[in-house]
Order: C-alpha cells, then structure tokens, then sequence
C-alpha cells in the first residue's frame, strides 16, 4: 500500500538518522513510498550534516527542493476568519499581522495569542476581530521570542520558575524533577503547571501522567535563553543531582539525562568527574545494545570534558580507547585518529598497556574495509604493534598474544613477508594455549585464520575456523561469533563442503543483521548474492550485489571497487556479459596496484572469451608468470583466469606450468572469500590437460569435478563442468565420446 512518511524539523536530526534517510531514498525503488521532510535553513550550516545530506540528494532525480514561503495574505485573512465573510479590521488586522510575521504560521499565532491576552484586540460573537486602538498601534513585538517573552511575563512568578526548571530538564520534563528543585510544595508545582498549560506554554502527555512537553520548541528555548551562562550551569547541576535521587545507586535508566546534565555543569567543582563517569557509563550502556552512534557522543563528551578541565592521560587515554572501538563498530574512519591520539598519550606517560591497547584498535580498524585498501600494507599500523610489542617486558600475557598475531595479519600483503608472518601467528597462538584464556585464544585464532587464509593450509584453515567457532559459542560474544562463522563458511566453501557453507553463513547473516555492524551486513549481502548464483538465480544475484556495492559507496568504503569486481567478475563471464567486465576490471587495475596481477589475469580471461586474442595475450603478460610462491587468498582465482586465457590464445608453455601449479588443489574450490564461489578447481584442470593433449586427464578431472557438483547441488557450476566435460570428450574423439559430449 502507498504509504507517505513526514519528517519534521530535520534540521535537529543526527547524522545516523540522516543517514537512514539517505539509504531509504536511494533503496525505496518501486515501494510506493513518498518522504515529506521538512527543515529550517535558517539553523542549517554548512557544516551540518543535513547540509551534506542536502548536496548528495540534489543529484538524485526522485529528490525535490520545494521552498515554503509565509503564508499569503488571504492566506492569513483565512487563518482569523475561517468562516463569513471578513470585515474591514479583520483584514487591516491580517495586514498589520502579515507584514510583521512575513506570513510564519507559529508567529501569526503566538502574536495572535499575545494580542488577545492583553486585551489589544478581541473576537467577538459574530467571530470578527476587533482592536481597541489602531491597528498600527497594537505594539507587536518583532521576533517568536520576544512574543513568548511577554506572554510569560504575564504568568505568576512561581509558574515562571517552574517552567525556567522543565526547560532545563529538556522538552519534555516530570513534575517529580520539578518538586525535587523547586522551593514549592507539591500543590503549587501543580497550580503552576495547570496555569502554564491554560496559557498553551505546555502540555501534559497524554501516555504519561506526571510529565509535561513543551507546546513548542522554541517556547522552552527561550525560557533556557532566558537564564545566564552560570545560572544554567548551577541549574543543569541541580537538575542532574534531582535525576541521582530518582535513578539510584547505578543510574540505570537514566545513564543519558546524567551524562547530559553534569557535562552542562562541568565547570562547577567537582561536576567534571561525575560527567565524565556518567557520560562513559552511558557509552557503554550503549555498546552493550549495538547503539555505536550514541555510544561515540557519549564518548566524545567525556573527552572534551576531561580536555577542558585538564584531566591527565590516565583519565582521558580510555576514553580514547572507548571512543575509537565506538566508531569502529560503525565503520567511521575517525576511529584510527582516536587510537593514534591514545598511543600518543601513553606513549608520553610511559604507559605500556594502554599503547598496546592503542596499537591493537589501530591495526584492528585494518581488518575493516572501511579503512584499508585491499593489497595496502598499514605502515603506520604495523610501526605502532612494534613499538607496543618492544614495549612490553616480553613475558608470555593476553596483550603481547594479541599484538604478535595482530602484526602477523597486518603483515599479509607485505612483499616476502609469508614466512614471517606465519612464525609471528604460531607464537601468539602458543602463547595463548599457555594462558588458557578462551577468550585470547579466540582472538589469537581469528587473526591466524586470516594470516594463513589462502590455497596452501587448507586444512589448517578449516580447523582454525572449527576451534574458533567452538570458542565463541561458549563466550556468547556476538561480535566474535560473527566473523568466525564467516571464516568458517569460506573454508567450507574452499573444501567443496557447501552444505556447510550455506548453514553456516545463514548463521553469520543473523548475526551480523543482530548487531548492526554495517561491514559484517555488507558482507553478508555479498554472500547471500554468491548462494542465490549458485542455482542460477542470476537476477536477484544481480540486484544484491549492485545493492550492496551502491551501500559500499555510499559508506565510503575504498574496497567497493574490488569487492564488486570480485563479486561479479565470474558471474558476468559465465553469463556471456563479458563486456561489461572489462571496465570495471580496467579501473580496479589501478585503484588496487598490489592485486593488480589477479585483476590483469581477470581481464585476460574476459578478452580471451571476447575472441580478442591480441587483449588477452597483453594482459596475461601484464599478469606475469605464474608464481608458486603466490598463496594469497585470491591465487586460485589468478591461476584459472589465466588458464581459461591460455587456453584459448594457444599458450601452450603457461597452460603447462599452470596445470603444475592448479594440480596440488584439483580437490579444492575456486572461491572468492565471501563474494564468488566458482567451483572446483578440477573443472579448470580438465580443460588445461585437454588443451595440452592429455585427453584421458582431462576426462578424469573432469568427471571428477562434475560428480563433486552435482552432489553439492549447485546447477550453475554443474553446467560449467558439463560444458568442459562435453569439450574433452569431443577433443578425445573415442567411439562413446562423441555421442556423450554431444549430449552434454
């Protein structure tokens, strides 16, 4: 059904909820959806978020700008006359009113109000207006404010202070804060607010007796505009005390309206504290319900109480720590400045711990696509784990576990670093066996997984994932179960086990939905595209990828190029839309230097099955030679690029020497971590020993490879096994071969 969504004052928005909006617009599609939103540029600075918001919209074409100007005079003529016909000082009132409030709905009213309450003019009977001067001279005044102002220097002394308290405690405020600060009795708080809500300055909320809401939000800001720089810091003290006394010994509940109203009074003696620990508290509190945004202003009010009140590295290198895992839950780059700023501090207090502790947030945001580029190696990432590893005093803890296998996983696109790498990963894990600390050890452990990811240690990959699995099951953490479902659902998928495959990664879908992690639901957008192509549901594979890689975008995350590209290059080559590979593929050449040879071996292959056997012959030189010493985790996808290239250009000699390198992996599957499962890499072995004589090979490893699809239930790699199959066959030309391949 048709469903229309009105947003009011998006100018008070964040930017989580600005963000939302954003991606609703961009994904609504065909949903019969209309979005109204509105918004004051008078309070919208360029540096506002909706202002980023705003330029982003103006490109797309479902967006429109409509500028609301006052209303006309008729307009207003109407608004104090709805029904007859008006009379002459209904319409020199209405003139009088449209020239001061240039038609603005809420000023029109509240001067309306103002007027009638000082008897300035009156509606009689007849429901016509009359004024008891001239029009010209009513006084009206010239801003909402000043109107509210005068309004409410007509209620009672007391019912000023109490609303001067409400608007203190925020728009919406109870009459138990009220009590709790006021020198009134109870009866009066309420004579006081019966009074304010009789002039139409507040509310009561229907769903909640005992509190009040203010008509509107500028009536409470100029009551709070109302009171001094200190008075409102003394308030904010007061009220923040009367929230202590209602919330109890822990504050839960009221972690938030703590924070907010000690850090207002922050520069009372002895307020600073309290707004730090609340403002952490409640931070926290966020965490724990996946709530990253709030949790990194909590966070970050702590920090700039703790800076203007002097607090020492001990106090403010914490809340760095909390600030940046905050905003590495939800991909902001400002995470690693947050980091680096904690190591700088402990760095000068000579504080090992809390470096190591910085060394590890700043090397971990690497893990994150967000922030690294693919193939990049993080210099700056891997300097800080060394210097935090020399800072320690060597003896076997949790820290010094983390930041070995942490530098060992920085490591991995390092040039010549394999060996290294893989000695630094098996002293953290034999450290964390020492410790027997579960938790380390599944840390430890997800780090080896991703340092010896690739064609070489299989095995070991799939029993890293097996333990790790089993770990955090038992610690109940969601944000560790996420990825290690995911690590295990790629070494299923490496061993051909895709039943496995398909359970666990429905896991990890949950999961990461759960916590709200935007790279682990990237990720699982990808792999759910990667099943569906599976059987051959090209078109909901199609539209999940361009979704997911619209969402990278949108997030800022360098890797959406070559994720897309890894996500879709296959998928288009099987489908016959080569063509619209080779751009992307072209672009990616350049965007990611270190990967380049995978990506070149990619483009060979689409211009081999282009017929454009010159392209590809470029493009496998711009390849290199195939390297046994290459075991990334995107070799066996480099390796059959350019077999399926050499294949079809009669490169015989590297058809040969990729045949020797594929051989060691005929059981294996070709996958791209989450984003492509190809198939196994005896389909691509089949058609290399066809191509260089060996007919009887081929047919085996093609058999082979066909039996090994057919009982993982995978239509699209069965046809592409059947296809070669067929090939072989006829190359092999014996008296059952033809007629089985063309059959095929």
């Amino acid at each position: 059904n048709p469903v229309v969504l009105l947003l009011d004052d998006l100018h008070w928005a964040d930017r989580p909820t600005l963000q939302l909006l954003q991606h609703l617009i961009r994904r609504s599609g065909d949903v019969p959806l209309l979005i109204l939103g509105t918004y004051r540029d008078t309070d919208l600075v360029r540096t506002h978020p909706l202002a980023e918001v705003l330029a982003d919209l103006r490109r797309a074409d479902v967006v429109a700008r409509l500028p609301l100007r006052g209303l006309e005079l008729d307009d207003v003529l109407a608004m104090l006359v709805p029904e007859g016909t008006p009379g002459p000082d209904d319409r020199s009132l209405a003139e009088a009113l449209w020239r001061e409030t240039e038609g603005s709905p809420l000023f029109l009213r509240e001067i309306l109000r103002h007027l009638a309450e000082t008897g300035a003019v009156s509606r009689g009977t007849d429901g016509h207006w009359r004024a008891r001067r001239r029009i010209d001279r009513l006084g009206i005044p010239e801003g909402v404010k000043e109107v509210i102002a005068r309004r409410l220097t007509r209620l009672g002394e007391a019912t000023n202070d109490v609303l001067v308290t409400g608007s203190v405690a925020g728009r919406e405020f109870t009459v138990e804060i009220v009590e709790r600060i006021s020198s009134l009795d109870a009866d009066a708080v309420l004579d006081a607010l019966d009074e304010a809500a009789a002039a139409g300055i507040v509310t009561e909320v229907p769903t909640h007796p005992g509190r009040y809401s203010f008509t509107h939000a500028l009536v409470r800001q100029a009551l709070y505009d109302s009171l001094s720089l200190a008075r409102r810091v003394r308030w904010h003290q007061r009220v923040g005390e009367a929230v202590e006394v209602i919330a109890g010994d822990d504050g839960t509940g009221y972690l938030a309206e703590l924070a907010y109203h000690f850090s207002q009074a922050a520069a009372v003696a002895g307020q600073a504290e309290k707004a730090i620990d609340y403002s952490r508290r409640a931070g926290q509190a966020n965490m724990a319900t996946v709530a990253y945004e709030e949790a990194a202003r909590h966070f970050e009010t702590a920090l700039e109480v703790a800076e203007e009140t002097g607090a020492g590295a001990d106090v403010r290198g914490p809340i760095l720590l909390e600030l940046g895992q905050a905003r590495w839950r939800f991909a902001d780059p400002g995470a690693r400045p947050a980091f680096a700023a904690a190591a700088a501090l402990a760095r000068g207090a000579g504080d090992p711990h809390t470096l190591a502790q910085a060394a590890l947030g700043y090397a971990g945001a690497s893990v994150r696509p967000i922030w690294v580029e693919v193939g990049v190696v993080n210099e700056e990432g891997i300097a800080l784990l060394e210097e935090a590893i020399a800072a320690l005093d060597g003896a076997d803890d949790h820290l010094r576990a983390l930041l070995l296998s942490t530098l060992a996983r920085e490591l991995y696109w390092q040039p010549g670093s394999r060996e290294r790498r893989y000695d630094l990963s098996e002293e953290a894990v034999g450290i964390a066996r020492r410790l027997a600390d579960p938790a380390t050890l599944a840390r430890v452990l997800a780090n080896h997984w991703l340092v010896v990811s690739g064609p070489g240690r299989v095995a070991e990959l799939v029993a890293t994932a097996e333990e790790e699995v089993a770990l955090v099951e038992t610690l109940g953490d969601p944000a560790s179960t996420a990825p290690a479902y995911a690590y295990l659902a790629v070494s299923a998928s490496l061993v051909g086990d895709m039943a496995r495959m398909r359970a666990t990664f429905e896991r990890y879908i949950a999961i990461a939905e759960q916590l709200r992690d935007p790279v682990l639901v990237l990720a699982g957008q990808y792999g759910t595209a990667a099943l569906a192509e599976l059987t051959g549901r090209f078109a909901e594979a199609d539209k999940l990828r361009r979704e997911a890689f619209a969402s990278a975008q949108e997030a800022g995350d360098r890797n959406s190029v070559i994720h897309f590209l890894g996500a879709m290059a296959w998928s288009l080559l099987v489908q016959g839309r080569v063509a619209e590979m080779v751009g992307p593929a072209a672009a990616a050449a350049g965007l990611y230097p270190r990967v380049a040879g995978t990506v070149h071996s990619l483009l060979a292959c689409a211009w081999a099955y282009l017929g454009e056997v010159d392209n590809a012959r470029d493009q496998l030189s711009l390849a290199g030679p195939p390297d046994e010493r290459s075991s990334d985790i995107l070799s066996l996808l480099s390796l059959v690029g350019q077999a399926e290239a050499a294949i079809v250009v009669g490169d015989a000699s590297r058809a040969a020497r990729l045949y020797d390198l594929l051989f060691p992996f005929e059981d294996l599957w070709v996958t791209v971590a989450h984003l492509s499962f190809i198939g196994s890499v005896g389909c691509f072995l089949g058609s290399l020993a066809s191509m260089l004589g060996r007919h009887d090979a081929a047919v085996a490893h093609l058999r082979k490879a066909l039996a090994r699809h057919e009982s993982a239930e995978v239509p699209v790699p069965m046809a592409m096994a059947q296809a070669k199959l067929a090939a072989a066959l006829l190359a092999r030309g014996g008296e059952a071969d033809v007629p089985e391949g063309e059959a095929l």
